[in-house]
């Protein structure tokens, strides 16, 4: 992904003051880590903007077949907080394996599919997120997820706010 691409977040132009990385890491890795720190200088790192644990829960709900009206559900399905920091500025999710292993077994048609289905949802719709803007993220988390996957490490997503 461009650099600027990663840093507007959408295709607004507008910044987001998420900031979300995704890492790879083995979970003592993670359980060890001083998060004074910047996981991308440590580990295999991808960064978004606006990729944030709600969005995830709502890819983790479509990839598992869920229904994505069903708030329950996808709530149901936020990741799961390892670290907190600065009352909740800083925190630390781990990916669901369904995610992870959900999006490295992915097709390009299966992306496609999904790509228009999630691009569809409120969260990307208030943002102004286009298939343009989707297709690139996609893309780079499925080979994030993929080499990931490989190398027997898991996916954590560091979100500061």
């Amino acid at each position: 992904m461009r650099e600027e691409d990663r840093d507007k977040g959408s295709g607004t132009g507008v910044s987001l003051a998420i900031l979300t990385d995704f890492f790879a890491a083995t979970r003592a890795e993670v359980e060890a880590f001083d998060f004074a720190e910047m996981p991308q200088e440590h580990f295999p790192t991808v960064q978004f903007k606006g990729l944030d644990p709600v969005k995830m829960a709502t890819l983790h709900t479509l990839l598992i077949g869920a229904d994505i009206h069903d708030v329950e559900a996808v709530v149901a399905r936020m990741p799961e907080p390892l670290h907190e920091e600065d009352g909740g500025e800083l925190v630390v999710f781990a990916l669901p394996d369904a995610v992870v292993r959900g999006l490295a077994d992915l097709d390009d048609n299966g992306a496609a599919r999904l790509a228009e289905r999630w691009i569809a949802t409120e969260e990307f719709k208030m943002e102004g997120w286009t298939r343009a803007d989707m297709d690139p993220v996609l893309s780079e988390l499925r080979t994030f997820m993929e080499d990931a996957v490989r190398s027997a490490r898991e996916v954590f997503l560091w979100v500061c706010a």
